[in-house]
């Protein structure tokens, strides 16, 4: 997970990064070497710049929540 997250950042350059649902209820059992192996393949110039974060979206809201964005920006832009 961490090279994966470390790859989608040379090609995105986000400040964060968040877990949603059951992976971040895993807590540092999931957080640490994660970011361990984050770090260790990011970049240099992203290195100690990008946080991985645990959402803080309500499980049962997330899907909702994305939806209505998508459709948010859909109408904005028509």
């Amino acid at each position: 997970l961490g090279l994966a997250l470390a790859n989608a950042v040379a090609y995105t350059s986000p400040e964060a990064i968040f877990i949603f649902g059951g992976l971040a209820k895993a807590g540092p059992f999931l957080f640490d070497p994660t970011i361990a192996f984050f770090e260790e393949n990011l970049l240099s110039v992203y290195r100690g710049k990008v946080k991985i974060l645990p959402s803080s979206l309500p499980d049962f809201e997330a899907a909702i929540l994305g939806a209505s964005a998508m459709v948010w920006r859909r109408v904005d832009v028509a």
